[in-house]
């Protein structure tokens, strides 16, 4: 089948799948032609090279993109995969460098190569390109499907065995314990000493001479004239309006 001609094991790759599903309704590059002979069969013709295949023309590009996804999850990433494509890239703008865009006798474009001295009718870049942004596609949808790789920071150093994974994560734990024990220790320390400056207020309060208890008048009043600014004033009241207060408060319980 299609799945195993890509190298895909259909029953212990079956996350796999789609990436056939997905290279066999791929679009042909430039240049190539669907077609069926006399019995049926589907080949592949360029109308440039004038050749013939009965092969997808990517098919060998859709094998390397099935390996991708091997080398992701093996590698815990697509850094090694991002960067081979970066450089494929430049391999390609480097090539096409070659290339001319000339016109015949007869007024038609085609293209030429200094270099190899082949030409060209389709714009070679076409083809060439098509080849990367569809391994750039199946990478991105790779992505989508295995987002935690596709975020996942490349290693900067590499671990020793899994001993040593256990010994830095165990280190890591106790630190974290550690700095959360000091916290709660000084959430403590912090709400100790607030009870115990509002125990020490209270008691400032309540302290009032013997001489002046039931004599002090607390009042509240503008400070400044023509202001909201308001002040707390402590008075020593007088005998005489002591009782005035006494009636009046009488007189309102009456």
């Amino acid at each position: 089948s299609y799945v195993h001609s890509l190298g895909i094991d259909h029953i212990r790759e079956a996350d796999m799948v789609w990436i056939a599903e997905e290279a066999y309704n791929a679009s042909l590059p430039p240049g190539w032609t669907e077609h069926e002979d006399e019995n049926g069969r589907t080949y592949f013709y360029n109308t440039n090279r004038r050749e013939s295949l009965w092969k997808h023309p990517l098919d060998q590009e859709f094998v390397e993109i099935a390996n991708y996804w091997r080398r992701a999850i093996k590698a815990g990433g697509f850094w090694d995969i991002d960067e081979e494509l970066a450089e494929m890239e430049e391999q390609i703008r480097a090539s096409l460098a070659d290339w001319m865009e000339l016109y015949d006798d007869s007024g038609h474009k085609f293209f030429f190569n200094r270099k190899t001295e082949e030409s060209l009718f389709d714009d070679p870049r076409h083809t060439t390109y098509h080849s990367l942004y569809t391994r750039i596609r199946f990478v991105n949808m790779m992505k989508e499907k295995l987002p935690l790789l596709a975020l996942a920071p490349r290693a900067t150093a590499p671990i020793v065995n899994a001993a040593e994974l256990q010994r830095q994560q165990e280190e890591a734990e106790n630190k974290a314990m550690r700095s959360v024990t000091r916290m709660q220790a000084a959430v403590r320390v912090m709400l100790a000493r607030r009870k115990a400056r509002l125990l020490s207020a209270k008691r400032c309060l309540n302290r009032v001479p013997p001489d002046l208890k039931g004599k002090l008048r607390l009042t509240v009043r503008t400070a400044v004239p023509g202001t909201h600014m308001k002040e707390c004033v402590l008075q020593v009241t007088s005998s005489h309006r002591r009782n005035r207060a006494a009636t009046r408060i009488q007189a309102h319980i009456r």
